[in-house]
């Protein structure tokens, strides 16, 4: 495996997911059919959630829902089967939330799993059930287990009384311990913007679930069964239950607290989760009784080892492309599914989405593995953490997740983040961002929240551009590679651990897991990059050969770098990137080998490891102490990261790639051609046979460079900071066992042949066959000539600083004007990724493969040689141009016939919950401005300040101030009717909103306005002038001021919110196809819309429902307004330094100076006017504390 195995001393089950649903359909073309991969996928949440939002499309959506705990599959099984028959819906919430069942819900649980066994007695019986349609299996193998805890849910029942009380008492113990040591508050990320508020009650729900098992308004004395599904997992028995699961977080509170005085109570905000659930379930029920039902492919198995599996499969075409599941597995991946052998399966998907397996894997891991599984150039891949807080340095950021820069990585793998490359997102963390800030660990540091990153093609937004990749020269890439090399293992030397020990040991115990990666990693993701760039094999070696001896020329005898040569040479010549001298020699027939009839380049040895040495690993994450320091070295030490090594007299060679499985190996074959049987221990970690540990070894590392007989082969723990206390008990090196290379009772070898190794799982991908030159295919037009482009380099040669764009001036006219008339070129950005060369009348469109800034370019003009080079510096994050040059991209693809929105998330309106807006609005105001206004950065708060010039800040600004006026913040007056007012262009406008309602974008924690925009065109604005005027109903048109140059983004980003939220098809006279340009014009006067969606999805709104807008029903389009929010991880939210004790106070109901709970005149706390946030007793503790409360007031700011 290429992810570092820890020793799991503590496993954790989460069977309820531990963030919101989310639509998986948000950012991908609307009515196409869709596939999806879940690496990871948790419950359920997302495949019912996706479903409703896309009920009114009529497509096909198949989901591959991959994770490695088969208590999970089995628990989502279960659950889709019982909405298929749409069970008593009560009965579906307690036997999928609840830990204790009554008797009606127990009776259910067991006969629903006994049905479901019977029907899945063979892959034959359950392809002929009624559950087919919908519920399916990748692999024979995986029903077999789901079908074997099914068998376990009944079968507990059923155990003796004392074993059954064991049980109980064993989970109860484990329940009051959860309590116990979780007493603090928690944030609630379903109630989005009213976390805060929200955060009493989820704490409350969290206790109730934790003590009685059972959600607010179920009887706890009827709750007297446990329930099987929390208790068998992976993991040990009755104990492995997560701490932090809860029974509402997967679902949308929002609604819930949106309005009022009073929070609702722990009762209502369980009933809102309980139908939700129904509605999920319902939506779900019905799409699998239409005519595209959705399908859901079951697959247990590591995600790193199904995702290369699913690669090889499309690539081979075999059933058993050689991976096994999991570790713990000796079982090997096969497709036994009918599905995938007609091909109705999908390999590659328009989604995957990978939870939060980044903090467990490693992010580089997911994205080797996923990259290549994307359907097309319109796929995206989610990733997500939740462990720690992000930084306010995209750099930095970037350089902790990936180990290098995301636009080099971007033009390596071909892959970026849209939020960086837009500098927005339309999906909200902010509220969150705000909580952690002001209620921090008990280090003083942030806590963790929830940062996803969605992960597309850097020209994809782009409908100028191509899909070219940029050129790198050997000795670039070879650059690259070793900076990549350095930054992946470096940090892991106990050398720098040490320094980074005694200058912050906090964040090294805290960051224990950033030996997620091994040399298999790095060699798998150059595998990755020779690959999309094909390179041939001769380029391959060069590359490699000049990266090796980079890496040599830096050799540091005193660090652990030289242990992991070995490992590293044999990767590179597994996956056929290079072959180091030693490799073409043919290994000698001694030793292991002496009777084999051909010794291959490579083995795999298998240690036997006696069950008795593993007591090692026990009580090494327990202390005494309640110290916080020494929790977390507690916690750290507990799960050690473990690795092989082959150890002779003067050498340690470490192999960190190794597979481990509790079972028997028994010799199979002959001595001239060995082979083995792996038995696995039914009974895993409780039952009695060896550990048995394997990795793949060059066979001239045993027969050449050592004596055979001087060879031991080890399991070992990895030393680092934390495992060091081991030493004295396991030796400097920490072997746990060791045993001869010649003991054949204790070492087997086996041969490890060129394409599959059956034992390891360790699949080998084709070479590209490409004969790819130095140069990349040159892009033609004749107008000019050819251009290709190429990369610059930093100082370092660690980053790709510029890209150089060149063009070879060949038309006979432009040479001739070139060479002897001195014409210089002239430069001009078309699009993000586009560069226009003209020169002598002709021009060349030169397409980049990363958006690119042109206005500090470099020119140089090569007369003699014909050509022209376009220095560009690289767009993304806050940079100008590149995507700033249009912003919200809307995207029209020709091949799929589909147009959507490419960094706007797209949303279903009328799924949406409306937000009633009181009288007064205060209640209202209290959250949604705070919510708005933090969609403005504290550089953005500084520039506006300053009166400075920010075309996005503009924006923000203007939508903050349409949200307070829909809300009714001025004079608790709602307005509905808008106009955006052009001050410097004598108060031109030529856009008028009307607001239907607020409604809560539940999946993006986040609020939008339900609205239509009418453009005033010169054409249309007389005919429609008097209706008009009495659109407002006596209330006047609320003017809007809009700052100079925002009306041209405005109109640039109307077709984004247009195309977020329609249920219309575009026709075949679409003026989008015909003009070929989205928007159509940004000029004032002109319509920047389609004229596809007007007059359409009116119905029910109030251009119907109220007279005096029904005129101008037909000319508007449906759009939904939201926030544009800062990403967090490319500048700072606020100063959040003296935030936590004002937060505090505001959510306890105090007053912010004196603490008191209500009024000096004894009734309630008066609200500032300002910000409506912050409460206080009287007048004179608000002018008191008014120093220290200026800060937050200014976090909720209004637009004059």
């Amino acid at each position: 495996m290429a992810s570092q195995l820890h020793w799991p001393n503590k496993y954790f089950f989460y069977p309820l997911g531990n963030t919101p649903a989310i639509s998986l359909t948000r950012d991908i073309p609307p009515r196409l059919p869709a596939s999806f991969l879940l690496l990871g996928c948790g419950d359920p949440r997302n495949v019912l959630y996706t479903v409703l939002c896309d009920r009114q499309v009529s497509r096909k959506l198949d989901f591959t829902c991959c994770d490695w705990d088969l208590g999970v599959l089995a628990r989502n099984a279960l659950q889709l089967s019982l909405i298929l028959d749409d069970g008593p819906q009560d009965l579906l919430w307690n036997i999928f939330y609840h830990t204790y069942l009554d008797q009606d819900s127990k009776d259910l649980l067991v006969s629903q799993c006994r049905r479901l066994i019977a029907l899945a007695k063979t892959p034959q019986t359950w392809r002929a059930s009624s559950y087919f349609g919908v519920i399916r299996f990748s692999t024979d193998h995986t029903l077999a287990e789901v079908c074997r805890f099914w068998q376990s849910y009944v079968d507990m029942y059923e155990l003796p009384d004392v074993r059954y009380e064991a049980l109980t008492t064993k989970f109860r113990v484990h329940c009051q311990t959860v309590v116990e040591e979780n007493s603090g508050i928690m944030f609630s990320r379903g109630a989005g913007p009213m976390g805060p508020r929200a955060a009493e009650t989820m704490t409350a729900v969290f206790k109730q679930f934790w003590k009685s098992g059972v959600s607010a308004g179920t009887s706890t004395s009827k709750a007297t069964f446990l329930n099987p599904t929390f208790i068998y997992s992976r993991g040990e028995e009755a104990t492995s239950l997560h701490y932090g699961q809860c029974p509402i977080t997967p679902f949308h509170l929002a609604p819930a607290f949106d309005g009022g005085k009073s929070s609702p109570t722990v009762a209502q905000v369980v009933r809102l989760a309980k139908d939700q659930f129904a509605t999920w379930c319902t939506a779900f029920r019905v799409a699998s009784a239409g005519e595209h039902a959705p399908v859901v492919r079951l697959i247990w198995g590591d995600a790193l080892a199904v995702s290369s599996s699913l690669r090889a499969f499309a690539e081979t075409g075999r059933s058993e492309p050689g991976f096994l599941y999991a570790q713990w597995s000796a079982k090997p991946i096969r497709f036994d599914s009918l599905d995938y052998a007609k091909g109705d399966a999908p390999t590659t998907f328009d989604v995957i989405d990978t939870s939060n397996l980044n903090d467990h894997l490693g992010l580089l891991n997911l994205l080797i593995v996923a990259e290549p599984l994307l359907a097309s150039c319109h796929s995206v891949l989610y990733t997500e953490a939740l462990t720690a807080a992000a930084g306010t340095d995209a750099e930095e950021y970037a350089l902790k997740l990936l180990r290098t820069d995301f636009p080099t990585l971007a033009l390596l793998l071909n892959l970026c983040p849209a939020d960086y490359l837009s500098g927005f997102t339309t999906r909200s963390n902010v509220d969150e961002v705000v909580f952690l800030n002001t209620f921090r660990d008990e280090f003083g540091d942030n806590r963790q929240f929830q940062q996803g990153l969605t992960w597309r093609r850097p020209t994809s937004g782009d409908m100028l551009s191509g899909h070219s990749l940029a050129v790198f020269d050997d000795r670039q890439f070879a650059s690259l590679f070793y900076a990549l090399y350095r930054e992946l293992f470096d940090r892991n030397e106990l050398g720098p651990i040490g320094e980074r020990m005694l200058k912050n040991p906090r964040e090294v115990l805290k960051n224990t897991q950033e030996t997620q990666y091994t040399r298999e990693t790095f060699s798998l993701l150059v595998k990755v990059i020779c690959d999309k760039h094909r390179l041939d094999a001769n380029r391959r070696t060069q590359t490699l050969q000049a990266f090796l001896k980079l890496l040599h020329d830096s050799f540091n005898p005193m660090s652990t770098a030289g242990l992991h040569m070995q490992e590293l040479y044999m990767h590179l010549f597994r996956l056929g990137l290079c072959a180091v001298d030693i490799f073409h020699i043919e290994s000698p027939r001694i030793g292991r080998f002496a009777s084999w009839d051909h010794v291959p380049d490579l083995a795999r040895v298998i240690l036997v490891v006696p069950r008795a040495k593993l007591k090692v690993f026990e009580n090494t994450g327990k202390t005494g102490n309640a110290n916080p320091f020494d929790t977390l070295a507690a916690a750290a030490a507990s799960t050690p990261p473990v690795h092989g090594l082959l150890l002779t007299k003067s050498n340690i060679n470490v192999f960190a790639s190794i597979h481990v499985v509790f079972g028997t190996a028994t010799p199979t074959g002959n001595p001239t051609r060995p082979g083995l049987t792996i038995r696995e221990d039914p009974r895993g970690w409780l039952g009695e046979d060896p550990l048995l540990v394997s990795f793949i070894v060059s066979t001239k590392h045993l027969t050449i460079l050592n004596k055979p007989e001087d060879v031991a082969v080890a399991f070992a723990v990895r030393m680092t900071s934390i495992t060091a206390f081991l030493s004295p008990k396991l030796g400097q090196a920490l072997v746990v066992h060791q045993a001869p290379l010649m003991d054949g009772t204790q070492v087997h070898v086996l041969p490890v042949t060129s394409s599959v190794d059956p034992t390891a799982g360790q699949h080998h991908y084709p070479t590209h066959s490409s004969t790819s030159s130095r140069s990349p295919p040159p892009q033609s037009c004749p107008n000019l000539g050819t251009s290709s482009v190429f990369v610059q380099l930093n100082e370092e040669s660690d980053r790709v600083k510029k890209l150089v764009g060149r063009v070879s001036v060949d038309e006979r006219n432009a040479k001739l004007a070139f060479q002897t008339a001195g014409a210089n070129p002239i430069i001009s950005q078309s699009s993000p990724c586009t560069v226009r060369i003209s020169l002598a009348g002709r021009t060349q469109d030169v397409l980049f493969p990363y958006p690119v800034v042109v206005h500090n370019h470099k020119l140089r003009i090569a007369r003699k040689s014909c050509y022209v080079e376009v220095v560009l510096a690289l767009s993304g994050g806050l940079q100008r141009d590149g995507m700033a040059i249009c912003r919200f991209p809307v995207v029209h693809s020709q091949s799929q016939g589909s147009t959507y929105p490419w960094n706007v998330h797209r949303v279903n309106l009328s799924d949406l919950p409306r937000i009633d807006i009181p009288k007064p609005s205060a209640p209202l105001v209290s959250w949604l401005r705070p919510h708005v206004s933090l969609a403005m950065s504290a550089r953005e708060m500084s520039l506006r300040e300053r009166s400075g010039n920010d075309v996005l800040m503009f924006i923000k600004d203007t939508i903050h101030a349409l949200f307070s006026h829909v809300a009714g913040a001025e004079q608790n007056t709602p307005h509905r009717v808008f106009q955006l007012l052009d001050e410097s262009s004598q108060n031109f406008s030529d856009t008028v909103l009307f607001v239907d309602s607020l409604r809560h974008d539940l999946g993006s924690a986040t609020v939008v306005c339900h609205a239509y925009v009418l453009p005033l065109t010169r054409e249309l604005a007389p005919r429609i002038h008097n209706a008009l005027m009495r659109a407002p109903e006596g209330r006047g048109i609320m003017n809007i001021k809009i700052y100079p140059g925002e009306g041209e983004v405005w109109k640039r980003l109307f077709p984004a919110f247009a195309e977020r939220c329609r249920t219309w098809e575009h026709t075949a006279n679409c003026e989008y196809v015909a003009v070929g340009r989205i928007p159509l014009s940004t000029e004032k006067a002109q319509d920047p819309l389609c004229s596809c969606g007007r007059g359409k999805d009116v119905e029910g709104s109030m251009m119907l429902t109220r007279p005096a807008l029904r005129e101008l029903a037909p000319h508007v389009t449906r759009i939904a307004i939201s926030p544009i929010f800062s990403v967090s991880y490319l500048e700072p939210l606020r100063d959040f330094s003296s935030l936590s004790s004002m937060t505090e106070k505001v959510i306890a109901g105090k007053c912010g100076r004196c603490s008191r709970t209500s009024g000096k005149d004894s009734g309630n706390l008066k609200t500032c006017s300002k910000c409506h946030v912050m409460k206080y007793c009287s007048a004179e503790c608000q002018r008191a504390d008014w120093k220290s409360h200026k800060l937050l007031c200014q976090l909720v700011w209004s637009k004059e």
